[in-house]
């Protein structure tokens, strides 16, 4: 990139996209201090920015939601910010004139959309259920998903396993442990959520995240592997979790 920067008049817009490169990174300072070139941050949805713009939404339509409709909308929203826009606008006209929205609304509205199938896949690997995880990732090949957000957020759903775990392992119950998440977990998912930190141990859980988090890698770097790799991920995990359960 250096020769590039020391063009006097490049004759092309040159656009670089990386991951969360730290403060003091080489390609960071190396672009933060050239005259010619601009870094543009892009930072995720957080759990306050999603519930901005699920009140952004609702009040524009004179709609109030119960806490368990936003808890499930917490899991389902997120990866996009314009596909999230649009699946709050589709779940707040489906709910128009009734005033208020709940978990019935969300499952009915929402029960197809990409990132609720994602939370059931995620849960079918960590669960063991090689059936409906296998139906998931032959849906994932033909909607041509991009491997590397599903990547990440399962990434995400493990690193949240391994925390809850380390909770259990300090002696607390599995159920208590999935009531007092913030924000709260979707009902139809506590009893699921309790059984993956029971069946995980903190070592597996380890692992299965280092396989994640390559399988993320891959498919950012290469997105005609991404799907390939990130499914036979999934399914080792699934295999693991299978194993654990029928021993525990």
């Amino acid at each position: 990139l250096k020769p590039v920067l020391k063009l006097d008049d490049c004759p092309s817009l040159i656009v670089l996209e990386a991951g969360d490169l730290k403060k003091g990174a080489g390609l960071r300072k190396l672009i933060e201090a050239d005259r010619k070139a601009y870094a543009l941050p892009c930072y995720a949805d957080t759990e306050r920015s999603i519930d901005h713009l699920i009140d952004q939404e609702t009040r524009e339509a004179n709609l109030t939601i119960t806490r368990e409709a936003r808890a499930s909308l917490h899991g389902l929203l997120g990866g996009d910010r314009m596909a999230s826009r649009g699946e709050l606008k589709k779940l707040c006209l489906y709910a128009l004139g009734k005033g208020k929205i709940d978990s019935d609304d969300v499952e009915a509205i929402i029960g197809d959309a990409s990132a609720f199938e994602l939370s059931e896949l995620i849960d079918a690997a960590a669960l063991g259920d090689l059936a409906t995880l296998d139906h998931g990732l032959e849906r994932l090949t033909a909607a041509g998903s991009n491997a590397s957000v599903i990547a990440g957020r399962a990434l995400k759903h493990f690193q949240d396993l391994h925390r809850m775990r380390a909770d259990l392992d300090r002696g607390k119950n599995a159920t208590q442990i999935v009531d007092s998440q913030r924000p709260p977990v979707f009902f139809k998912r506590k009893a699921g959520l309790a059984r993956q930190i029971q069946t995980w141990s903190s070592t597996d859980l380890e692992k299965a995240m280092e396989r994640l988090a390559e399988a993320m890698r891959v498919s950012r770097l290469n997105a005609n592997l991404g799907v390939p790799v990130l499914s036979e991920t999934l399914l080792v995990l699934g295999r693991v979790a299978a194993s654990r359960g029928r021993r525990r």
